[in-house]
């Protein structure tokens, strides 16, 4: 995407090193978070702010909207799989072997037809904006569901927004 934006074309590389330099305090910052806060709440915040980086250089196609979501994105993806396998043993009564094997399950089938609906998407398209806008989306859908469980969980007395 970043290659088709208009003077940007040799920012493209640059952003992935940007998303690698992110990626590394990341899990240490919200490893940090989650031991202070429970894994819900920051497994919400990092959703958010990753939805907010997969946008942003949707909404502004320029240099700050391409560094900044690149920091975003780099800066949670790490850390909201290691907050959602803590948050599943968290929950589970087993210790969380299935439901880490069920996120693992999920999560490789989600990395197989992600990139297969995002080529379809841009085939139809011709741009990677709606790949991106549809990526937002399921984000937003994964916090709506993050929300629901907790506000449910709570209302049932099992604290799960602060236990960890």
């Amino acid at each position: 995407m970043v290659k088709q934006m208009p003077g940007m074309s040799g920012m493209a590389d640059f952003s992935w090193m940007i998303v690698g330099i992110a990626a590394i305090p990341s899990t240490v910052v919200w490893s940090w978070w989650a031991n202070k806060a429970g894994y819900i709440q920051p497994l919400i915040t990092a959703l958010i702010l990753q939805a907010c980086g997969v946008i942003l250089p949707v909404c502004l196609p320029n240099i700050i909207g391409v560094t900044l979501g690149s920091v975003l994105f780099g800066g949670t993806f790490m850390g909201i799989s290691m907050l959602a396998i803590a948050a599943a043993r968290m929950v589970s009564r087993s210790g969380g072997s299935k439901s880490i094997a069920l996120m693992t399950g999920f999560f490789g089938i989600g990395q197989i037809l992600g990139p297969i609906g995002a080529g379809t998407v841009l085939e139809v398209a011709h741009s990677y904006s709606m790949s991106l806008i549809l990526a937002t989306l399921v984000l937003v859908v994964a916090v709506t569901i993050l929300i629901t469980g907790a506000v449910i969980s709570n209302q049932k007395g099992f604290a799960f927004m602060k236990t960890h």
